[in-house]
């Protein structure tokens, strides 16, 4: 349910002062940043009502309407909880391979218009992340679908998964054991514990069972990286690995790989499947020691007797 507020003179007078702020601050940024201003211009170029009409080709477009998006309303930083995907589309005309600056802006608003409904939705939700693909349609000439994904999350805690305790320190190794235990007692480590959780979500989802079941394999190395890991700075994948011998991880390193793995189980989904189960294994390569996630995905069907989350 959306909220809905009532905004105060004060309130607007505050408002308008923040939005100055901002708009000085993007000015500074924009002499320090060529690409920034290169953004700035194209919104300039495609909101003028003095200039003549300006075509840009598909790839221009979609360089120039990805990247403005993302310096107004992105932070691409995955340091939201509870990251969320919104898809929303707009179709243009095309004439010869190219869209105009009029048509471009009118998809410009309207996703922004669409980006402002969603994070109307939660006071706390932040923008993430705008991914723009243009594809001329095959079944209409003359026009193209302007594909936008938003990924947004929000700025309070909200965790998906049971988080580990302040005294849990657990080995990287397989079976490696809580840290200083003797593994006969304690077989699991770090990855079966991450396992465990990633596999029990807190929303479990409706109902139902899968067709079409295909397994995404993703490195530690090869996964996003991030601004923000509170334990260990130096290891900046959302994927622990490591270059070296197995180490013992802290609760705060594991909370780290255990919240941001939402975000890699939607990054990863192919098309039209949603996420089954994962299962962790060790890394191949002889000279790092982490974590591979096998994910499994499928085509869901509600009702049936299975469940929509594993």
């Amino acid at each position: 349910m959306r909220k809905f507020f009532i905004v105060l003179a004060v309130l607007a007078v505050a408002a308008t002062s923040c939005k100055k702020d901002e708009n000085e601050a993007m000015a500074e940024k924009t002499i320090k940043d060529p690409i920034a201003a290169k953004l700035l211009d194209f919104k300039q170029t495609i909101q003028s009502e003095n200039k003549e009409v300006v075509l840009y080709n598909l790839e221009e477009a979609e360089w120039n309407l990805e990247g403005l998006l993302n310096l107004e309303e992105a932070n691409n930083e995955h340091n939201w909880y509870g990251l969320e995907f919104e898809s929303r589309t707009y179709e243009v005309p095309v004439s010869n391979g190219q869209i105009s600056s009029n048509d471009l802006n009118q998809a410009y608003e309207n996703f922004l218009s669409e980006i402002n409904i969603i994070l109307a939705e939660d006071e706390n939700f932040r923008g993430n992340l705008v991914n723009i693909e243009i594809e001329e349609n095959q079944m209409k000439d003359g026009t193209a679908t302007i594909g936008m994904t938003y990924s947004f999350g929000s700025s309070v805690n909200i965790y998906n998964y049971i988080q580990f305790g302040p005294n849990e320190y657990w080995s990287s190794e397989f079976h490696g054991g809580e840290c200083g235990s003797n593994p006969i007692t304690s077989p699991n480590g770090a990855p079966e514990w991450l396992e465990y959780k990633f596999n029990r979500p807190l929303s479990t989802g409706q109902s139902g069972y899968f067709t079409d079941p295909e397994t995404v394999q993703i490195m530690g190395e090869e996964s996003p990286i991030s601004t923000q890991n509170p334990a260990y700075p130096d290891r900046e994948h959302i994927i622990y690995y490591d270059l070296g011998h197995p180490v013992c991880l802290s609760p705060a390193e594991l909370n780290f790989y255990l919240n941001k793995f939402d975000y890699i189980m939607q990054l990863y989904a192919p098309t039209s499947k949603s996420f089954i189960s994962v299962e962790i294994m060790p890394e191949t390569l002889a000279t790092t020691v982490g974590y591979v996630y096998w994910m499994d995905y499928g085509i869901f069907h509600p009702s049936g007797g299975g469940t929509g989350s594993i």
